[in-house]
C-alpha cells in the first residue's frame, strides 16, 4: 500500500504516485496527483516547500519537499498535481554556511558530518571499507555539498 503524507495529515484521495531514483542522481524525484478535496469536503493543504513522505508498505521510500504545484478541472472533479524532490536535493542545491576542517577522519566520516548540516542521516549499512582516515579535507562556507563529497571522494580514488 503506497501512502503520502504531509503537515501532519495522511492524504488518502491520491490519484497517481510516481517516485524516480536513479543512479546518476543523488536525489530521488517525485510525482503526486490528489484529489483536491478530502472525503470531508475540505481543501487540500499542500504548498511549495511542504515536507512530503511517501511510504510503501509501511516504509519510507522518499521524504523530499513539494516543488511545483498545479490544478487542473474537468465536469466532476478538480485535480492537484504535486512535484518534488527527494531532501538529499539540498546537498545539490545548497551551500555550506560554515567552515569545516577535517583531520585524520574516515571519508564516511567527512561524508556523514557534511550531511548533517542538511539534516540528511549518512549510513553505512554494508559496512564498505573507505579506506585510511584522510590526512587533511576542508569546505570552505558557499561550496556546495554534492561537490565537496565528489572531491573528497576523487581524493580517495
Amino acid at each position: 500500500m503506497i501512502e503520502v503524507f504531509s503537515n501532519g495529515l495522511k492524504f488518502a484521495y491520491w490519484t497517481g504516485v510516481s517516485v524516480t531514483r536513479s543512479l546518476g542522481n543523488i536525489a530521488g524525484a517525485f510525482n503526486l496527483q490528489l484529489i483536491s478535496q478530502n472525503g470531508q469536503g475540505q481543501r487540500v493543504r499542500l504548498f511549495s516547500g511542504d515536507l512530503v513522505e511517501v511510504d510503501l508498505d509501511g516504509v519510507c521510500v522518499l521524504k523530499g519537499f513539494v516543488g511545483p504545484l498545479s490544478v487542473s478541472f474537468d465536469e466532476s472533479s478538480e485535480t492537484l498535481s504535486v512535484s518534488g524532490h527527494e531532501m538529499t536535493c539540498d546537498l545539490v542545491d545548497c551551500c555550506s554556511t560554515k567552515q569545516m576542517e577535517w583531520r585524520d577522519k574516515t571519508v564516511d566520516r567527512i561524508v556523514g558530518d557534511i550531511c548533517s548540516e542538511f539534516g540528511i542521516s549518512f549510513y553505512n549499512p554494508f559496512g564498505v571499507d573507505f579506506g585510511a582516515p584522510v590526512e587533511t579535507f576542508s569546505v570552505e562556507p558557499g561550496a556546495k555539498a554534492a561537490d565537496a563529497i565528489s572531491k573528497l571522494c576523487k581524493i580517495r580514488g
